[in-house]
């Protein structure tokens, strides 16, 4: 700060009343710029955005958003963010960098340099840059590097997990704090494969197996495909028993036969549990992991009847009485009807309280047409 020239102040006569003296100070330029400085507070135009947030209702790490922000998050159903996961700051407490960060995600950069010019670097951390990055906030990116504000390694590993390949590629040619493995972890997992290709190409982070399991779990084959041909960390049973979790058939024939991992007993049990015909009868074929007892149990309790009725064909495990207490519990009477007739695991009078008990009553007057 320059130091208080005298002489640039006009003095006061002494003659002058108290009020010609705080007068003669409060139209002096020079001297109001010396004590504004110190003042704390925010510019009036930028109250508005205080209140609003100061009155925004808070659910542990969430602020739940007033509706003009439905336009920039999607539905009404989304206008809530989490401190701490979404926008980078504090999870507990109301944190004040909140104004700044949620410009950020609002892309307003006029905006952003406003609330730093009138709170300096008072609110700013490398999690503001950050924040622009995992957002794609490519020109907020480039303002924070030219002011040579800091950032963070999740920078960049934000950019590849989310698929902004633009700010990705910007902070690795202008930036130094580089990524970690998770960079290519992450964008697995999303199917950003020009990213995983990038980095594979320009960065030596590499990965970790968990990168193809993921890919394998949310059906990207294409990055499956690449990590393998490419890539050496390879994968571990969770690829195939995460493709047969959520159905991914084409991941699964790959896995088995370009892979030596394998799976294990949770690959059928899950497929059978969400209803994947066709990646139960695969393993079943293809595989000598097998299942367990909760196959045909959670089947049975989700409806798949044409999973029930394979798994009794072709498989020895069986199931409990479970089965059939929870399929009555579900009201599946087609999966009732096929357990009541080919299995003797379940206790039909129990069978008959459950269903009297819940109010199904098809399953109950099938149940008592037995003893008929």
């Amino acid at each position: 700060m320059a130091e208080y020239n005298a002489a640039a102040v006009v003095s006061a006569p002494s003659n002058l009343k108290r009020y010609d003296v705080v007068q003669s100070v409060l139209t002096n330029k020079t001297l109001l710029h010396m004590m504004f400085v110190y003042q704390d507070g925010f510019f009036g135009d930028l109250m508005p955005r205080v209140e609003e947030w100061k009155a925004m209702h808070r659910e542990f790490s969430d602020y739940l958003l007033p509706p003009r922000y439905a336009a920039i998050l999607g539905t009404s159903s989304k206008l809530k963010v989490s401190g701490g996961f979404d926008l980078g700051i504090n999870w507990l407490g109301r944190d004040p960098r909140f104004l700044l960060h949620i410009s950020i995600l609002e892309d307003d950069l006029p905006l952003v340099k406003r609330w730093l010019a009138c709170c300096g670097r008072r609110y700013l951390t490398p999690r503001a840059m950050d924040c622009a990055a995992r957002y794609g906030r490519l020109n907020i990116v480039k303002y924070f590097h030219s002011q040579q504000f800091p950032c963070t390694n999740q920078a960049m590993i934000c950019a590849a997990c989310y698929g902004h390949a633009d700010v990705l590629y910007f902070l690795h040619n202008n930036r130094s704090e580089g990524c970690t493995s998770e960079a290519i972890d992450y964008a697995a997992e999303h199917g950003h494969l020009a990213i995983i290709q990038f980095l594979h190409t320009h960065r030596r982070e590499g990965c970790t197996y968990a990168a193809m399991n993921v890919a394998a779990k949310n059906g990207h084959l294409d990055v499956v495909d690449f990590l393998h041909r490419n890539r050496a960390e390879g994968c571990s049973e969770d690829a195939m028993d995460f493709a047969a979790l959520n159905g991914h058939m084409h991941v699964l024939e790959y896995l088995h036969a370009e892979r030596t991992e394998g799976c294990t007993i949770y690959a059928m049990n899950n497929a059978a549990a969400r209803g994947h015909f066709n990646v139960v009868r695969f393993l079943d074929s293809h595989r000598t992991e097998g299942c367990t007892t909760y196959a045909m149990d959670e089947a049975a309790k989700n409806g798949h009847v044409d999973v029930v009725e394979y798994l009794h064909t072709h498989r020895s495990e069986g199931c409990t009485e479970k089965a059939l207490e929870e399929a009555t519990r579900r009201g599946h009477l087609s999966v009732v009807k096929f357990l009541v007739t080919h299995r003797n695991e379940g206790d039909i009078k129990h069978a008959k309280s459950v269903a009297e008990q819940l109010g199904q009553y098809a399953i109950l007057k099938y149940l008592c047409s037995l003893e008929m």
